[in-house]
């Protein structure tokens, strides 16, 4: 099953719908022990990341990720939350790299040498990101790939 993380609906649904184009196998929720028994997990972009993150943590969701050793897919703001930090918050921690600016508007650095990450698709260890939607067409590949894996 591929679980995606339920802190924004509207971003929720656009990420299953996508998803469901390559599997049958996908489910949208917040719940703690069905993220452990997912094959993989996706953060969907959200219009409100800095509520997301508020979100994980309310409901136990940043430490059940911070242990899970399965794929993890972060599209968009779902990139930024798996950062270092976002606005200066601990944020996940996955990618070394900060997220600031406005929940609509933010720019993602590598922490090594403050630049601005423009890649279209990241990836470290079961870490996968996905920076910019700015290339529909990319991020439909992208999801594919890691819904392949």
């Amino acid at each position: 099953m591929i679980y995606i993380i339920d802190y924004d609906k509207e971003g929720a649904e656009n990420a299953a719908r996508m998803v469901a184009q390559f599997s049958d196998d996908v489910k949208i929720g917040k719940n703690e022990m069905e993220i452990v028994g997912a094959e993989k997990v996706i953060l969907p972009d959200t219009t409100f990341p800095k509520k997301a993150l508020k979100k994980l943590h309310l409901f136990n969701l940043y430490s059940a990720l911070r242990i899970y050793k399965k794929p993890i897919l972060g599209i968009g703001a779902g990139f930024a939350l798996m950062c270092n930090e976002f606005n200066e918050q601990n944020a996940l921690g996955f990618f070394n790299c900060k997220a600031k600016g406005n929940d609509s508007d933010y720019e993602v650095f590598d922490l090594d040498n403050n630049q601005k990450i423009v890649e279209q698709k990241l990836t470290v260890s079961n870490y996968w990101g996905i920076p910019s939607l700015s290339d529909e067409e990319s991020v439909r590949q992208i999801v594919k790939e890691f819904v392949e894996l």
